[in-house]
């Protein structure tokens, strides 16, 4: 999954081809890896890819969003519109017109904030559009099983506990926001509001505590299972807005504040292991692969960089258009989402 800080709409680029492949350079102390960009959808909001390696782009506008499905190769393979029962040209069309496309005549996908692949095979969407936001559960073939409202208030994220429980991190107005839980059936069990603010993104630790940023606050928070907070840190954080978990548990927090934003390592319990600040311009999305290795989506630079699990500077991918967001699939290649309406594969 791919959470973006920014998540800014693209604007529409009416010069985009047909899907395009190529090689660009690649800049990297180790070996050269190839890119290769593919074109994806208008207005990208948020990326992920499963345990098969297939990927989904969320987008759109107005009264028009999908979720658009790739396989590794770059070749679309279905798209599920929501919201309009006459397509926009352009979406899925090619040549000869749309190929494999369902629309649905509903609000299932309303600007798409964030999207998860479930260890299930569906999709879980984060909404900020409707009345104070929505989260969607869609199947496999784009039907909407399950729509949540009840206690959300613009979510930004999810997570997902040990015993499969839902987590939302509500951003609200920028100062009440909250942490919501669901059960797998999408009741609502509680809220989290103590020391939460406005957090952008939350995640479930290996230690079943969950974590989450305060963006406008800037501070990271950790709950217990029962929302108890086991501490809180305002070291080297500066609007953060995405919380991942390492290899061995420890946390990253992503900032994308100070002069050219940073990133910074805890341990479990809080105590800070690195921050990096070198190889780093606002990053707007980050991943982990299987070995710990942390990629950032610089989107003021055009770069992608990678950190070994240490926090040590492996090297970076140059001419990258806009990253806005990142996922790693089941090799490990790194698929990053363009803010002009391409993806670009990065092989490793």
């Amino acid at each position: 999954m791919s959470v973006s800080c920014a998540n800014a709409f693209a604007k529409e680029n009416t010069s985009l081809n047909n899907p395009l492949i190529k090689s660009v350079q690649v800049v990297q102390k180790t070996k050269p890896r190839l890119i290769f960009k593919y074109k994806a959808v208008k207005n990208p909001a948020a990326i992920a890819v499963n345990s098969k390696g297939l990927i989904f782009i969320a987008g759109g506008n107005k009264n028009h969003y999908e979720i658009a499905v790739f396989n590794s190769y770059g070749k679309r393979l279905e798209t599920f519109i929501f919201g309009s029962v006459k397509p926009a040209g352009g979406y899925a069309s090619g040549k000869k017109g749309l190929k494999n496309v369902k629309i649905f005549n509903n609000n299932g996908v309303v600007k798409p904030w964030s999207i998860f692949a479930g260890k299930k095979g569906n999709l879980w969407v984060a909404n900020e559009g409707g009345k104070k936001g929505f989260i969607s559960k869609i199947s496999t073939n784009g039907k909407v099983l399950l729509k949540i409202t009840k206690g959300i208030d613009f979510p930004y994220s999810i997570a997902f506990t040990k015993n499969g429980d839902i987590i939302a991190a509500n951003y609200g107005n920028g100062f009440d926001g909250y942490l919501s839980e669901y059960n797998q059936k999408g009741v609502f069990l509680r809220k989290f509001t103590t020391g939460i603010e406005n957090p952008y993104s939350v995640i479930s630790g290996k230690n079943g505590n969950i974590y989450t940023v305060n963006y406008d606050k800037g501070n990271i928070v950790c709950l217990s299972e029962a929302g108890k907070i086991l501490w809180s840190s305002y070291k080297n954080i500066s609007y953060p807005c995405l919380v991942l978990s390492g290899k061995k548990g420890n946390i990253w927090v992503i900032n994308d504040g100070g002069v050219n934003g940073s990133i910074v390592k805890y341990t479990p319990k809080g105590r800070v292991v690195k921050s990096i600040t070198f190889g780093i311009n606002y990053p707007y999305g980050a991943a982990l692969d299987k070995a710990g290795n942390i990629f950032v989506a610089n989107f003021n630079n055009d770069t992608v960089s990678e950190f070994n699990e240490k926090g040590e500077f492996i090297g970076f991918a140059g001419n990258i258009i806009k990253p806005a967001g990142i996922a790693i699939d089941n090799k490990g290649d790194v698929i990053v989402l363009n803010d002009d309406g391409y993806f670009t594969k990065i092989t490793r």
